[in-house]
């Protein structure tokens, strides 16, 4: 086991003389030096010292087995640094081999000595000022002294770390209170218990940003920490419900259970001083009759049956009595006889000068007895003896005057053995002025000692019943369950206590008894729940796993129930949920195929029925041109072949920008932004999706060319308007799809295309949209069947944030690859009438 070191702390008073020392080095203290292994005294000096004081402190201590150390720390000394390092070193060096004790006389430097011992230790300077403080309220903060400390810091070459300096008990207070002494042992317990941890926790870490989007992610099946697993929550959850139920009923049994000690114990306490009080009231009686008859006349008859023996039985217990009357004029009073017992006396060591000491300290109680009362006081200081005075009134006139009354002193041995009893409970006696009359402590006794601060003595004192009952906490802080019985003749009261802690000690092992059988049972519980545990948690893990997999998109689920309970039941489910998640994967990746996967997904949630809504959407129609010539050249197969390959470049670009591709018709392709869900810049995103596709045709043409790999154009007409989008069809087979006039007019503003020589034709409608956006060239004017108002029309450029957009339509025919001319000739447009082509006509405009 660790040796526990202990540091004391005297701060004397500058006018400390030698009548201080019993109280500075009292025998309490030397105990508690002793008990803490106390072996050197450092006394620490910044003045001229009391020779004689020093002297006979040194004598003191030397007497208890303590060596002393001087040391004389003057301020402003060239050489106190040395001085401070030595006393540093010695200090350190005696706490490594037990207890010390620190003593300071007229100087400052004792704190600063215990603040470089804290470095010396390995502390910081305000580690070691805090610790000081914490062991002297008062100490302030040092500043005075932080360069002398910061100097002594930097003076040590490696600092040391015993292990007195963190165990250390501090005690503060003034070398003139005993209490003061016994007190401030705990509190430099605390305080060096708060120190120890204080100086070992550990610094504060910081959690880095990597660290911190960790923590978001979803840990791996059964990688986490223990305390987010189920076994973990199934133990806490189990153990504190058994902790709870049997804490409660461990709290209730303790509770009755001590409040039924209570009862019996006050029972018994009222019983015991009711027995006693009996028997001291008998036994006031008897002395007041033995000292009666030991104060007869001489010729009186003492030989009547009984009287012999009570007087023989009064040599032996009665150390003086006397009979006490008023002097002429009520000048006072005076004895009128006495005995003084000078056998008993001469036994005990009782002077007469000790019995004439106490008539005198007593006589100013003799009217109350002259009024008729009896009355008993301690006389034990004055007799330096056990003694108890009995006061009463002697002879009485017809009248009920009292003439005389008897003063007897009795030494208080044989009511003491009443008082001494075996087991918690302890009695004493006081008189109603709460003088202490009896105790089994006969210290006490002598001293002379008053219980009237003691709560229940004064309640004793303030009662009007004769009896009664409390629990109060004395001086020292300890609480007693205590009952009190008042005699009235004789003034007196008998006080019986137990200490509560004594009187509870049954109910505080059944407590601890049934602790630790609740913590055996909690201990088997968490045992028994970590391995069964097992069972419960090793399948949900195995279930994580999987479920991260189809996450994944890993729907081909290997697992296998291993119960047939509730999570039996829950893996096979699971099973079955992969393998339809996996079947509904496939429907949905095969559906895409055909139409938008957003489409697929809706049709698989069965939300699509039929009937539609209006909408504002953006329209694409692109077509190849010559297509019919292209296809008359080539075999079936090498055109399902060549459409492909087009058709995959194309439907990507219009993917990458949000649309959806609504058909195909042949070699064309109708495409929508805007439905069924809108990403807000529709327009925008069908330029976009164009220009994808003019440059995916500039590539897809870079390595073609002849009659088995053709060069292709397209052409492309956007329009944005209103139409009504959903589902036509039946109720078995339905198609989602747009329509309205603003499709019409896109597919329209398509096939002018190859007339104005361009690939990309844009609406107004569109064009307002996004003009700010991308680079135009206005075309002529057209007026479209079944449109009132001439339509104007737009060529696309490119973007205006693309520097390598081209600036005209001609740097756009030459890039493209169109090169017939002109492209508004009366020749071009006789060939669209000669092929019924008179949807629209071009206004000069």
């Amino acid at each position: 086991m660790a040796k526990r070191e202990r540091l004391f702390l005297d701060i004397l008073r500058d006018n400390s003389s030698v009548h201080d020392i019993p109280v500075i080095i009292s025998k309490k203290r030397l105990s508690l030096f002793k008990q803490h292994n106390v072996k050197k005294a450092f006394f620490i000096a910044s003045a001229p010292v009391d020779p004689d004081f020093y002297r006979a402190l040194t004598g003191t201590l030397k007497q208890a087995g303590i060596q002393t150390t001087g040391y004389y720390l003057e301020p402003g000394g060239d050489d106190i640094m040395d001085a401070v390092r030595t006393a540093t070193a010695d200090l350190q060096e005696s706490l490594e081999e037990g207890g010390s004790l620190v003593i300071s006389y007229r100087s400052r430097f004792a704190l600063p000595l215990i603040a470089s011992l804290h470095i010396a230790g390995g502390s910081g300077i305000d580690e070691a000022i805090k610790a000081v403080q914490r062991m002297k309220r008062d100490a302030g903060d040092l500043a005075e002294f932080r360069g002398m400390l910061q100097t002594f810091k930097n003076s040590l070459v490696v600092p040391l770390a015993p292990a007195a300096v963190r165990n250390a008990i501090r005690i503060n207070r003034p070398a003139t209170s005993i209490k003061a002494t016994a007190s401030q042992g705990s509190t430099g317990k605390a305080e060096a218990s708060h120190m120890a941890k204080t100086s070992s926790a550990p610094r504060g870490t910081g959690t880095t940003d990597a660290q911190s989007q960790k923590a978001s992610v979803i840990p791996s099946a059964g990688s986490g920490p223990f305390y987010r697993s189920i076994r973990f929550k199934l133990i806490s959850i189990i153990s504190f419900i058994i902790i709870a139920s049997l804490a409660g009923m461990i709290l209730l049994a303790s509770y009755f259970f001590k409040n039924d000690n209570r009862v019996r114990v006050q029972e018994s306490n009222f019983q015991i001083a009711e027995v006693i009080a009996l028997k001291i009231e008998s036994e006031i009686e008897r002395y007041r009759l033995i000292s009666t008859l030991m104060l007869q006349d001489e010729d009186a008859d003492k030989k009547a049956e009984g009287q012999e023996n009570l007087i023989a039985a009064g040599e032996n217990e009665i150390l003086f009595s006397g009979i006490v009357t008023r002097r002429a004029g009520n000048n006072g009073f005076a004895f009128t006889r006495r005995y003084l017992n000078k056998i008993l006396m001469g036994r005990y060591g009782v002077s007469e000068e000790n019995v004439t000491t106490a008539n005198a300290n007593l006589e100013a109680a003799f009217p109350l007895s002259f009024g008729g009362e009896y009355q008993l006081y301690n006389p034990s200081p004055q007799l330096e003896h056990e003694t108890f005075a009995l006061i009463f009134p002697h002879l009485k006139t017809p009248s009920g005057e009292v003439q005389s009354i008897i003063v007897s002193y009795i030494t208080a041995e044989n009511l003491t053995k009443t008082f001494n009893m075996a087991g918690i409970t302890r009695s004493f006696m006081t008189n109603f002025k709460g003088d202490l009359i009896i105790h089994p402590d006969m210290k006490l006794v002598r001293a002379g000692t008053n219980f009237a601060a003691m709560p229940i003595c004064a309640m004793m004192m303030k009662s009007k019943l004769d009896n009664g009952q409390t629990r109060y906490r004395d001086s020292d802080g300890v609480f007693y369950l205590g009952s009190f019985k008042k005699i009235d003749r004789g003034g007196f009261g008998v006080v019986t206590a137990a200490r509560e802690d004594e009187a509870y000690r049954a109910v505080y092992k059944i407590q601890q008894r049934n602790l630790i059988i609740t913590a055996m049972v909690v201990i088997v519980a968490i045992l028994i729940i970590f391995f069964f545990g097992k069972t419960i948690t090793s399948p949900i893990i195995r279930l994580v796993g999987e479920t991260k997999k189809i996450i994944a998109g890993q729907y081909n689920v290997d697992i296998r129930p291993t119960s047939k309970d509730e999570i039996g039941q829950l893996t096979s489910t699971f099973v079955e949920m992969g393998r339809g998640l996996e079947e509904r994967e496939k429907i949905k990746n095969a559906f895409g195929k055909f139409v938008n996967k957003e489409l697929a997904e809706a049709a698989l949630r069965d939300e699509l029925r039929l009937g539609g809504e209006r909408k504002t959407v953006t329209i694409l129609f692109s077509d190849i041109r010559a297509f019919t010539a292209i296809s008359e050249r080539l075999e079936p197969e090498e055109v399902v072949e060549f459409l492909n390959l087009y058709m995959t470049r194309m439907v990507e670009c219009i993917e990458k920008t949000n649309g959806i591709v609504d058909k195909f018709i042949g070699d064309a392709i109708m495409a929508v932004w805007g439905t069924p869900i809108s990403k807000g810049n529709d327009t925008e995103n069908a330029l976009n999706s164009s220009l994808l596709m003019r440059n995916e045709l500039v590539e897809f043409n870079r390595d073609r060319g002849g009659t088995k790999k053709p060069v292709i154009r397209i052409g492309c007409g956007i329009n944005t308007g209103t139409v009504l989008a959903g589902q036509i069809g039946s109720e078995n087979r339905m198609e989602y799809t747009i329509i309205g006039d603003a499709v019409n007019l896109a597919s329209r503003i398509e096939s002018l295309s190859k007339a104005f020589g361009t690939d990309i034709l844009v609406s107004e409608d569109s064009y307002r949209l996004v003009k700010d956006i991308f680079a135009f060239e206005k075309m002529k004017q057209i007026k479209v069947k079944g449109k009132i108002e001439p339509q104007q029309i737009y060529a696309l450029l490119g973007r205006l944030d693309d520097p390598t957009r081209p600036r005209t339509l001609k740097e756009l025919q030459s890039i493209i690859g169109i090169s017939e001319l002109p492209e508004y000739s009366d020749e071009a447009l006789a060939k669209m009438i000669t092929h019924g082509e008179d949807k629209y006509e071009i206004i000069e405009k």
